[in-house]
């Protein structure tokens, strides 16, 4: 019994350490591509903001994005560097950093004009083609 107990002690610590080392955890590179990512809720420096109502962020599969952050729709470069996504090649650079992710909802924070903003997004299922 005492063998039993242990095997199975060793066996949740070595599961405790592999997800501890990051396996297991999401990709973003893989989450994010092919689909559309929906504001539904945001904080400007801890409030609620309704500013970013329409906020949406489209990843495709080539480094491509394309969203409205700038006010009107456009296309624009993304990199994934640890868990930040760059925003790139738009009127202007972001930094979105990603505070959890899975297939159907990402939290991220950014600095944009000296305020600070957070936003929970959620991915809007694939239409049918």
């Amino acid at each position: 019994m005492a063998m039993k107990k242990t095997l199975v002690l060793w066996g949740a610590a070595l599961v405790a350490q592999l997800f501890s080392c990051g396996w297991g955890k999401p990709d973003p590179a893989e989450i994010l591509p092919g689909g559309r990512w929906l504001a539904a809720e945001a904080t400007r420096d801890g409030k609620p903001t309704g500013t970013l109502t329409d906020l949406f962020y489209e990843f495709l599969p080539n480094d491509s994005l394309y969203t409205n952050i700038a006010g009107s729709p456009q296309g624009m470069r993304y990199y994934i560097v640890d868990n930040v996504i760059q925003q790139r090649k738009g009127p202007f650079d972001a930094d979105l950093v990603i505070e959890s992710i899975t297939p159907a909802e990402m939290v991220v924070h950014t600095i944009l004009n000296e305020s600070e903003f957070r936003v929970r997004f959620v991915k809007q299922a694939q239409q049918p083609q």
